[in-house]
């Protein structure tokens, strides 16, 4: 798992990751690209090498400002040591400012390779490339640093492609390796009287000195000298400008970078948790206790597949509201819950996940509540509804047909088939006694009641490929029925729902 810690400017966040990542011995990766540049150090607020002490850690003063540095080759850098890491089950730690170098390496993030040619927007000021890119592609405009005209020129010719920097952003928001997102909680004005503070602070421990030292030592051209912090100086150096008013210049555009950094995270990273220092402390802590029983037992490679999992739980009766309770625990990345029903009282002898608190409650909503408590970074969705198949239009990688009635069971299967969606259906457990019958088959393995009516259901609709179905069923015959109630008991439905969740993990080391 990797936990990506952010925030805006001067939040906290890299004394957060440090606690964790010394505490619990997890491999700390930065993501600041100015951070990266081993010369810069009171600028970039790089920690310093006592606040390192005992921590592995990756991509913090890793490069010189002789070297060309890119998202690119840190999206290239990062995914080298992440495979490495996830390949060996090591979780990690991921925290920095840079935000689009998170994306990129943990999305599917595209490059377009765009030419630089003589197009004119060399010899444009920065307000004028600035405004072109308003003109051109507002959506990447509104998060860009407008005062890095490299980056603002970069993003105008990658428009000019016939594809938006913006649209390659969130061309998924699925990422492509387990993570969980947090964001650390801070009221702007809070906010801002820090990045302030800290400015302060910058400069009495010698920013200025340590400006004009690299000044000395590297051209004025160098990429590195974008960073807010040394621009302003090397700039007010350069027209002899007051320290005073160098101060309020870093000052101020360091509150415009936060304002573009909190932007950034409403829009760029839809599942993420917004929390206290103390509150992403407590979770990350849970979520790795979780995994510490669970990785032994499943394995890293099967478990990484499954937390970066999106799943739908179509049902939520008996066989239901375990396979919803067991999915929490196993961490998966999205659970998607639906069902039409209320909790009645007699769904309390058997429906694992309710109580008397929830009686007259919509079983999804009740679910809800209970998954939250159990695991509150899945990421969940609820749906009052009937099924239907457009609530499957946005992609699963498994869905699990835990519902009775057959036109509705017929429907989701032939979507699955269609979409090529793995899925299993539950077929039944009323009436059954022995939780030890229950086994993994297809549906012409068995002629149970409600298999056989969906057998006749499908063949209406011209299937009769029932080897291409994924079925839990019992082998133990059903018990008579002697009422208009169906019986049913504790043990059967959570069993059929274990083996359903049996199949699902038997899938997750194949992907």
């Amino acid at each position: 798992m990797i936990y990506v810690i952010l925030g805006q400017t001067a939040s906290g966040k890299t004394s957060l990751a440090l606690k964790l990542a010394r505490e619990f011995s997890l491999p700390l990766i930065g993501a600041d690209a100015f951070q990266m540049y081993k010369e810069l150090h009171i600028g970039s607020a790089k920690p310093t090498d006592e606040e390192l002490s005992g921590v592995t850690y990756h991509l913090i003063g890793s490069c010189s400002i002789k070297d060309k540095l890119s998202v690119k080759e840190y999206q290239k850098q990062c995914r080298e040591l992440l495979d490495e890491y996830l390949a060996k089950g090591q979780d990690v730690i991921m925290s920095g400012g840079t935000f689009l170098y998170v994306k990129a390496s943990l999305f599917p993030y595209e490059f377009i390779e765009e030419e630089e040619k003589d197009d004119g927007l060399e010899k444009l000021s920065k307000e004028e490339a600035f405004a072109l890119l308003e003109k051109e592609d507002p959506s990447t405009a509104a998060v860009i640093d407008k005062d890095n005209l490299r980056r603002v020129i970069r993003a105008i010719r990658i428009a000019r492609t016939g594809t938006k920097k913006s649209d390659l952003l969130m061309k998924t928001p699925v990422p492509i390796y387990p993570c969980r997102f947090f964001s650390i909680e801070m009221d702007k004005d809070e906010g801002n009287e820090r990045i302030n503070k800290r400015v302060d602070q910058m400069f009495q421990s010698g920013l200025l000195e340590e400006v004009k030292g690299l000044m000395a030592s590297y051209p004025l051209s160098a990429p590195a000298f974008q960073a807010i912090g040394y621009k302003e100086v090397i700039a007010g150096l350069k027209d002899g400008k007051k320290i005073e008013e160098i101060v309020e210049e870093v000052k101020t555009d360091t509150r415009q970078y936060a304002k573009r950094q909190r932007t950034f995270l409403r829009h760029q990273f839809p599942s993420i948790y917004s929390l206290t220092p103390e509150k992403i402390y407590e979770a990350i802590s849970f979520d790795l206790e979780r995994r510490r029983r669970n990785k032994p037992s499943l394995g890293f490679e099967r478990l990484n597949n499954i937390e970066k999992s999106r799943v739908a739980v179509i049902g939520l009766g008996g066989v239901g509201s375990v396979v919803a309770d067991g999915l929490a625990r196993l961490g998966c990345s999205e659970i998607t819950l639906l069902d039409k029903d209320v909790v009645d009282p007699s769904n309390l002898n058997r429906q694992l996940l309710y109580d008397m608190d929830d009686l007259n409650g919509q079983k999804a909503e009740m679910a809800l509540k209970h998954l939250k408590r159990i695991n509150p970074l899945s990421s969940y969705e609820t749906i009052v509804d009937f099924y239907a198949d457009k609530y499957l239009e946005s992609g699963f990688d498994f869905v699990f047909d835990c519902i009775d009635d057959v036109k509705a069971k017929t429907q989701l299967a032939l979507y699955c088939l269609n979409k090529g969606i793995p899925f299993i259906s539950a077929t039944g457990s009323a009436l059954r006694l022995d939780s030890t019958k229950f086994k993994i088959g297809t549906l012409d393995q068995t002629g149970e009641p409600l298999a056989r009516k969906f057998k006749e259901e499908l063949k209406k609709n011209g299937f009769t490929d029932y080897s291409k179905i994924k079925i839990t069923f019992s082998t133990e015959a059903a018990e008579k029925r002697i009422s208009l109630e169906l019986g049913s008991n504790f043990m059967c439905p959570n069993s059929e729902g274990l083996a359903m969740l049996s199949f699902f993990i038997s899938l997750m080391n194949a992907k």
